[in-house]
């Protein structure tokens, strides 16, 4: 579970709300209910199906819900606030034989895991550590016996930075590493790696719109700036073809079991957040159209 009923209801509140003052509004608001949150695919669909166009929005603003913030409050931050993301698969390729015959093989097993220890040198020894970068491998298959040597190990992995440069220089440092490494050892080492996403990257007037939005519905004191986060979001496609604003609606109350962390089984929200969210994002859309129709 991760909460995404949440977002449909916050935005079908925030469309009842604007509803009811369509005759004051300033211009057209566009409602965007995007499917597949979880798989990074909604937003591109969105977008490839003409969201984006006829009538073409200025600015944009979503939001997702965070557990670890509490109901009643909401998280903004101009700026970054969630990490590019992308993936790799490594294959590492060998010789197979009879594991009591390793001379006369070429090890993948021992292969990936020369490249897996290399691996942690990618970001502590070449990234500057003020900027942020994460590699982490999720998944390794080789091999389905315990007396033979496999002829190749697979492994796969996501890559998460914020700024460009960085992500940019990811792919040629895993690309060393995989093919040296397992070269090291007999092997050949292979990856495919994929871009997905950029970054969340907030426009900073966007921002200040959303932040002033958020007051308006839960006070200065409901308002928080929150530490950017490694994880992902196709929200990201959508701000690399306008300004906008993504927020955090805070979820969270010991209470009412409302702890634990996206994708836990045991998931679940303070649903009083629903009418904050609704009224955030209705109010950043009524902020924005002020702005920028005075511009």
């Amino acid at each position: 579970a991760c909460g995404h009923e949440i977002h449909v209801t916050c935005l079908l509140g925030a469309a009842m709300l604007l509803a009811a003052r369509k005759n004051s509004l300033r211009g057209t608001v566009k409602l965007l209910f995007q499917p597949a949150e979880e798989i990074n695919a909604g937003a591109r669909a969105l977008i490839d199906d003409g969201a984006m166009e006829n009538p073409a929005p200025q600015m944009i603003f979503g939001l997702h819900n965070h557990p670890e913030l509490a109901a009643g409050t909401v998280g903004v931050k101009a700026g970054g606030l969630m990490a590019s993301v992308d993936s790799i698969a490594i294959t590492v390729t060998g010789k197979g034989g009879h594991g009591a015959l390793p001379h006369r093989d070429i090890d993948p097993i021992a292969g990936s895991a020369a490249v897996i220890s290399a691996l942690q040198t990618v970001v502590s020894r070449n990234v500057d550590p003020l900027q942020p970068a994460v590699v982490s491998l999720g998944t390794i298959c080789g091999g389905r016996a315990n007396n033979v040597i496999p002829d190749c190990v697979e492994m796969t992995g996501t890559v998460r930075t914020f700024s460009d440069d960085v992500r940019n220089s990811m792919e040629k440092m895993i690309r060393r590493v995989v093919e040296n490494s397992a070269a090291g050892l007999g092997c050949r080492g292979e990856l495919v790696y994929e871009y997905q996403l950029p970054a969340v990257m907030n426009d900073p007037a966007a921002a200040e719109i959303a932040r002033r939005a958020a007051e308006e519905i839960v006070g200065a004191e409901g308002v928080v700036v929150p530490t950017p986060s490694m994880g992902g979001e196709d929200f990201a496609l959508f701000l690399q073809k306008i300004p906008g604003c993504f927020l955090w609606l805070g979820v969270g109350n010991p209470e009412i079991g409302a702890v634990h962390p996206w994708h836990s089984s045991l998931f679940t929200a303070d649903e009083s957040a629903l009418s904050i969210g609704a009224g955030v994002l209705a109010q950043a859309a009524i902020f924005a159209l002020e702005s920028l129709t005075e511009n």
